[in-house]
């Protein structure tokens, strides 16, 4: 894909938005629709979190960097919170 070129070198994974929505199908057992559109007037051509400096000057980690438990996590949190109301 021609937006990866735009991602820096960091040596961690980069998700792109294709990747969380698989993941996201693949974590819940569900083939949810999906509609691609074009970038609407406005939208940023490439929008990049970076978390190295974080890391360089503050020693600092993520504590979950797994997209799948990441998902997996989000999802059984929301059923919780869902049942508790």
């Amino acid at each position: 894909m021609q937006s990866r070129q735009h991602l820096p070198p960091t040596g961690d994974s980069a998700y792109l938005v294709q990747n969380v929505i698989e993941m996201a199908k693949k974590v819940t057992n569900n083939d949810f629709p999906v509609v691609t559109t074009e970038r609407r007037a406005g939208d940023s051509p490439v929008l990049v979190a970076d978390s190295m400096k974080l890391k360089q000057k503050l020693g600092w980690k993520p504590r979950y960097d797994d997209l799948e438990y990441i998902i997996r996590t989000a999802g059984e949190w929301e059923r919780k919170q869902q049942a508790a109301r």
